[in-house]
């Protein structure tokens, strides 16, 4: 009997190394079990958070984060925003965060805290499906996307349009949130944020919002103009929920119900415009034709105009000198349009040769019977004539 026992003895004293590997994987195994079920252990999933409760009230937080850590107010903080940040860690969370594991306490009194969190889940295959949901959660995660649809939305011309948006949320505050809000955070963090889409898509008519939309599919997703509309809210939504926006994208939009009619009246009037358009370019058109072949047309009429003015200018000048010519006077010629001095002819002088000027006329002296004697007569001389 003692022979055997000795023998048991040795065995596990020479064979102890043969045993360890199944210890520690029992050992894992256990310590496994203790954090799933957070017994005196728990587990935080990288980006997450979980709240650390003594009795009712808050003991601490376990941000499980590479880039962010909480400051002395329970901020949320980048480590980059803090000059000279280095992360402080009891020694039991530095040996169990090898493993993803942290201290709880010792149970009942030490616990992980469990909240309801309502929110819009996605409906699968619906780009503009949001169903109100509700979970039993023990964690927070750091940042999240959620998908939410502005319904109804009222265009500047009257149109009414869904426009569906991912929203990637960053926790802030988290002890408002979860806490002070009772998880409830996620209804009126939409809600301003969708009232600040809404007053920006009624800047937008119908044609307008269609261009943004192309532009937006083909360039990036990130538009601008809600980026801003948000980013002014963002610190209403930090102090009143606890979260904050990180970004917002553009995931698409549809016309609300019964808008068929107006989309059959814009269709109308766009091709209306086409038409419009294109009726001009060819008033446009004739009329230049219309000005070119007026203008032609009123140089010929100023050319025949010309001429005809010229011709009545030669006339007039023609007349004038008719009316101006007196035979009657020496060495009188008639001249026409500058043609030089036309001799005149006498008609009945034999031969066609010019006509002599007419020798003066000597007049006969009366005598005076005062002084005696006839009047003496004056021989005239030859003439010429019949």
């Amino acid at each position: 009997m003692l022979q055997d026992v000795f023998g048991i003895v040795l065995w596990l004293l020479t064979s102890w190394w043969l045993l360890a590997p199944v210890s520690l994987l029992t050992l894992w195994l256990v310590i496994n079990a203790m954090a799933k079920n957070d017994f005196f252990i728990g587990l935080v999933q990288e980006g997450d958070m979980r709240f650390v409760v003594k009795g009712e009230n808050l003991a601490r937080i376990i941000l499980n984060a590479k880039d962010y850590h909480l400051d002395k107010k329970g901020i949320v903080t980048k480590n980059e925003e803090v000059p000279g940040y280095k992360r402080i860690q009891a020694w039991y969370d530095k040996m169990l965060g090898v493993f993803g594991f942290y201290w709880i306490g010792i149970p009942p009194t030490w616990h992980m805290h469990e909240y309801e969190f309502e929110y819009g889940r996605k409906v699968e295959d619906d780009l503009f499906g949001v169903k109100l949901t509700s979970d039993t959660l023990k964690n927070l995660h750091l940042a999240h996307t959620y998908q939410v649809v502005a319904k109804n939305v009222l265009l500047k011309d009257s149109f009414r349009i869904e426009v569906s948006f991912n929203l990637v949320v960053r926790a802030y505050d988290p002890t408002k949130a979860i806490f002070v809000l009772k998880g409830k955070w996620w209804t009126p963090l939409t809600s301003a944020v969708l009232g600040a889409i809404a007053d920006e898509v009624n800047n937008y008519s119908y044609a307008q919002w269609l261009a943004m939309d192309k532009l937006a599919k083909n360039k990036s997703k990130e538009l601008s103009a809600f980026v801003k509309a948000v980013e002014a809210i963002n610190d209403l939504l930090q102090r009143d929920t606890g979260m904050t926006v990180e970004s917002i994208q553009y995931s698409g939009f549809k016309l609300s119900d019964k808008q068929d009619e107006a989309v059959a009246a814009t269709q109308a009037m766009e091709l209306a415009q086409l038409k419009g358009r294109a009726l001009l370019w060819e008033a446009k058109n004739k009329a230049k034709i219309t000005k070119a072949e007026g203008d032609a047309s009123n140089q010929v009429a100023l050319d025949r105009w010309a001429a005809v003015g010229r011709d009545v200018l030669i006339a007039e000048a023609g007349a004038k000198s008719v009316e101006n010519f007196r035979p009657e006077q020496p060495g009188a010629v008639l001249t026409l349009g500058g043609q030089g001095p036309v001799p005149t002819y006498q008609v009945g002088n034999g031969g066609g040769q010019p006509a002599r000027a007419p020798a003066p006329v000597q007049t006969k002296k009366k005598s005076n019977p005062g002084k005696g004697g006839p009047a003496k007569t004056t021989n005239p001389g030859p003439t010429t004539g019949p």
